[in-house]
């Protein structure tokens, strides 16, 4: 669960209201610039009522921050607003060398996003073919794709943090992965949607 700015300062002012437990899970989460990733590990119910409250604070996720092949808008470096508010295209041109051997220079590092309505939309890859394929199926992303995951995916698929750490070895740094390739864990991110969709259609049936 991700806290934003707006949503640690709710869950603070109602903090007496949570457990010791969720609370705890709150103090040892790190705050990196998009927020608090909290991974609360639940084993029976006696955390539902505070995740169900915690749920309520939790702002509603924009569509549009998820691309269509699953990469995250809102945390990706090449993201033009992102640009616009701290341009980190170095250092990102950097890992993207030293984690996918891709070889493109900052200045080159550019996108709007592959769901932008402009008519000049820039991107970094006009030839994805996860977006057109998306588009085509009339889907809103791989997520709802019954052939998930495809050879086509599998094309665009970014590295989770274990194989980052596995590709790396002692050069790994969790911080770097966090800020630069969180954001294209599309696998890992589908996954768990999917896992969390199909737990909850079982538990309705």
């Amino acid at each position: 669960m991700i806290f934003g700015k707006k949503e640690r300062a709710l869950f603070e002012r109602a903090s007496s209201d949570f457990s010791d437990y969720i609370n705890t899970c709150y103090n040892n989460t790190k705050t990196f610039h998009d927020g608090k990733w909290m991974m609360i590990d639940i084993h029976d119910d006696t955390h539902v009522s505070d995740i169900i409250n915690l749920i309520k604070i939790k702002k509603k996720p924009n569509p549009k921050s998820v691309a269509m092949c699953g990469y995250k808008c809102d945390l990706c470096k090449a993201y033009a607003k992102n640009i616009e508010k701290n341009d980190e295209r170095i250092k990102l041109s950097a890992v993207w060398a030293k984690y996918n051997n891709l070889d493109i220079s900052p200045e080159d590092i550019y996108c709007d996003g592959c769901r932008s309505k402009k008519k000049n939309a820039k991107l970094i890859d006009d030839h994805c073919p996860l977006r057109k394929c998306v588009a085509l199926k009339n889907l809103n992303s791989c997520i709802d794709c019954l052939e998930y995951p495809c050879e086509n995916f599998n094309r665009r698929r970014g590295l989770c943090e274990a194989e980052a750490k596995e590709k790396l070895k002692t050069s790994f740094c969790k911080d770097e992965f966090n800020d630069f390739l969180l954001a294209y864990d599309n696998k890992t991110r589908i996954d768990k949607y999917k896992k969390y969709v199909g737990s909850k259609f079982s538990d309705n049936k």
